[in-house]
């Protein structure tokens, strides 16, 4: 927000509408979402661009494009899914930018630590961002033949079925967290709750390939 304050304040009129879509289940807070924009679109004069902020973002404003984007310039942010990424952009109104992780970089710098390690485990979620995460993660699997790569999907345990999943992780493994913001019984979990749940249930060491999350 700070960005994009600093490159546009000056020139533009900027609105900001929250999905809210990490405090709640995606689905629900699209439901919410809905009529606010719906509300918000018709008491506004049409935008010039519309910023998409992250893969829920993007998705809803793909789903309802024809009702209220439709031929506005959508400029996205902080998509996981390179390939989703790649496949709307040839859309000639949309374009923007993907969250590119260094997982592989992330993976060097495990092995150089352990170098006796011989998996890498990422600790996702079915969500749209975790699952484009996950995307990426397997992308660099060709680069780590020496490794096998896991993964565990908590949106299909509940809380006590991820302690056991993690606390069964040995010494050999490289546990890479990419996201936990949900379980299977519904519950959110924030990033600092979903690191801590990893972390406090596991003796080694945990990575993060992207800077908010360490």
């Amino acid at each position: 927000m700070k960005g994009i304050k600093e490159a546009l304040a000056e020139n533009a009129t900027i609105h900001y509408l929250f999905m809210n879509a990490k405090n709640l289940p995606e689905k629900q807070a699209e439901t919410l979402f809905y009529p606010i924009l719906k509300a918000h679109m018709e008491a506004t004069k049409p935008y010039d661009v519309v910023i998409l902020g992250d893969d829920a973002a993007v998705d809803f404003a793909l789903k309802h494009r024809k009702e209220f984007f439709d031929r506005t310039p959508l400029v996205f942010e902080g998509v996981n899914s390179s390939q989703k990424a790649e496949q709307i952009s040839q859309d000639a109104f949309i374009t923007g930018v993907v969250e590119d992780f260094p997982i592989a970089a992330t993976i060097r710098t495990a092995q150089d630590l352990y170098p006796k390690s011989n998996k890498v485990l990422a600790i996702t979620d079915s969500t749209v961002s975790g699952q484009g995460s996950l995307e990426q993660f397997y992308q660099n699997a060709n680069d780590f033949p020496e490794l096998k790569f896991t993964h565990i999907n908590c949106s299909t345990l509940n809380q006590e079925e991820i302690i056991q999943s993690i606390e069964q992780i040995d010494e050999e493994t490289i546990l890479l967290f990419l996201m936990l913001s949900e379980d299977k019984t519904g519950k959110i979990y924030t990033l600092a709750e979903g690191v801590r749940l990893v972390i406090d249930h596991t003796k080694h060491p945990v990575f993060k390939s992207d800077e908010i999350g360490i």
